[in-house]
């Protein structure tokens, strides 16, 4: 039987626990070599943490999701990032020029 005493525990740890959980979030994204991971943001309640923003491939969605799912208080992950298209995907980069063009004038 549940006492008082044990809700009144579970309550103080999920409040510390919560801190946690985003500042080890904000940590493993932040850390990350992806610099498109440093921008997810995320939000964390009752062990679901949340993840929302953009990346620009479906591939980062996912590791974004691999990089935080393991950390202690975090039982499901609703990966909410959306997979943004490049603008000028198939097409050639923008030519910007270069010292040698204006030497050549």
């Amino acid at each position: 039987m549940k006492t008082l005493r044990d809700s009144s525990v579970a309550l103080n740890r999920k409040a510390l626990l919560t801190p946690a959980v985003e500042r080890a979030v904000n940590a493993r994204l932040r850390d990350s070599a992806y610099l498109a991971l440093r921008t997810v943001g995320s939000r964390y309640h009752d062990g679901v943490l949340t993840l929302w923003g953009s990346v620009p491939s479906d591939y980062l969605k996912q590791l974004a999701q691999v990089i935080v799912a393991d950390l202690e208080g975090v039982r499901k992950v609703a990966n909410e990032i959306e997979v943004r298209e490049c603008s000028n995907r198939g097409e050639p980069e923008p030519r910007v020029p270069i010292a040698a063009d204006w030497l050549r004038d």
